[in-house]
Order: structure tokens, then C-alpha cells, then sequence
């Protein structure tokens, strides 16, 4: 009896059996129950990337009135997740493509007002490191980090014709003198190698392959009103 009457509560109560919500469709709003919820390392990339901008140097090419600047870098990769990973010490040993962004001041840039975006690739030269003799395991050119283990890279990374001297008229993706944020994303596997997923796959018993764009901070810097200009090599 005591069935029967919860049957009868059910259907006149327009409520569910709880098999009925277990197998909800997907899509439906509904979420399941025992469905898997993130994990706090894939909540967050798990590697980070802090940066130092260790000095400036600047060139020009004939004929050019606006000029690149050089930035000499220091960069920091450090594990913020709870695997290993594997990452490149110098990536890609070659020289690479990265993407550089200039704006007034870290407000500007967080909200996308931008004074240098050519939207172009910039290209970034690296100390150079042997490549690996082959990809079957992860070779001297890369590090396999442990929980909260760094990496440091210094290289050279240029804004070309970002540069604006100060008698010169505003043009667009140029920056005057004054104060102004830096900021870079690069890329962590050279795209002229195999594609990194089965890479990935293969290094599985070593620790988690790392192969994304990354992204800094906001690098504070400043254009001297005056800078020695080089040519441009």
C-alpha cells in the first residue's frame, strides 16, 4: 500500500523517478549525478610564464622613418600544477614566431586599446640549443618539471616599426616615447616539427607534454625621447 501511494504522489506532483533523472539527455540543463567536476589543474593552465625585460636596443632600415625596438627578455616557465611536465628549455633551439602587443598603460591593455597590434606574427630569436637527435623520448633540449620547478630562457624578442620619434606625427601601430606596457604570447612547440599530439601521447610515461601559446603579464617599459638607432641587421 505504502508503494502504491508514494506512485500516486509522484504522478500527481508532476515530480521525476530518480532513475528518470539519472538518464536525462545531454544538452538538457540537467546535470547528472556522479558527473565529473574539473580537477584544480584543469581549471588553470599548468604552466605559467613570468617575464623581465632586461634591456632595449633599437634599429632602423633606410628610408624608414619609424624604427624597431629590441627587447632583451628574461623568461620564467614554472610548473603550477601537481604532474610533471615537459617543456622546451630554449624553444624551439631556432628561431620562432611570437606575437607582441604594446599598450599605454595595463588598464588600456586589459581592455584592448592597443597602441602596437600589427596582428602579424614578430619574429623572436632565441640563444640557440641543439635540437634533439630524434623524438622517441624527451631529448637535452627539453626539461621535465616537477610540481612548482622552473625553467629560465633569455633571448631577444623585436616590435618591429614600433618605435616613434618624438618630432614624428601619430601613425597607427606606433608608439611615442613615455611609459608603456609590453606584452607577449609564445608559442611552446616548434610548428616545423611533427604535429604535438602524438608527441604528446608517445611521452605520456615521462610527464605531460606541454605545446601551447602562452601568455605574459603586462612588462612595464620605457621609449627614451632620443634613442641611438642602429641599423638593422
Amino acid at each position: 500500500m505504502r508503494a502504491i501511494a508514494l506512485l500516486i504522489v509522484l504522478s500527481c506532483s508532476g515530480l521525476q523517478p530518480l532513475h528518470s533523472q539519472l538518464t536525462a539527455p545531454s544538452g538538457s540543463g540537467i546535470f547528472s549525478v556522479g558527473a565529473r567536476q574539473k580537477s584544480d589543474d584543469e581549471k588553470v593552465s599548468p604552466l605559467k610564464m613570468t617575464a623581465e625585460i632586461l634591456g632595449q636596443r633599437y634599429c632602423s632600415d633606410p628610408g624608414i622613418k619609424e624604427f624597431s625596438i629590441i627587447f632583451k627578455l628574461r623568461v620564467r616557465l614554472i610548473n603550477q600544477s601537481s604532474k610533471r611536465l615537459i617543456v622546451e628549455k630554449q624553444p624551439s633551439g631556432f628561431s620562432i614566431f611570437s606575437h607582441v602587443v604594446i599598450a599605454r598603460d595595463a588598464a588600456s591593455l586589459s581592455t584592448g586599446k592597443l597602441e602596437y597590434d600589427p596582428n602579424v606574427d614578430t619574429f623572436t630569436t632565441f640563444n640557440p640549443a641543439a635540437p634533439p637527435e630524434d623524438l622517441t623520448t624527451p631529448g637535452k633540449a627539453f626539461a621535465i618539471l616537477s610540481a612548482g620547478e622552473s625553467v629560465e630562457i633569455e633571448g631577444e624578442i623585436r616590435a618591429d616599426y614600433a618605435g616613434r620619434r618624438q618630432d614624428a606625427s601619430e601613425k597607427p601601430d606606433t608608439v611615442p616615447p613615455g611609459n608603456h606596457v609590453l606584452r607577449i604570447t609564445v608559442p611552446t612547440w616548434d610548428e616545423r616539427r611533427v604535429k604535438p599530439e602524438e608527441i604528446r601521447k608517445r611521452w605520456e610515461p615521462f610527464g605531460y607534454l606541454v605545446y601551447e601559446y602562452i601568455t605574459s603579464e603586462p612588462l612595464p617599459f620605457v621609449l627614451p625621447p632620443d634613442p641611438k638607432i642602429d641599423p638593422c641587421r
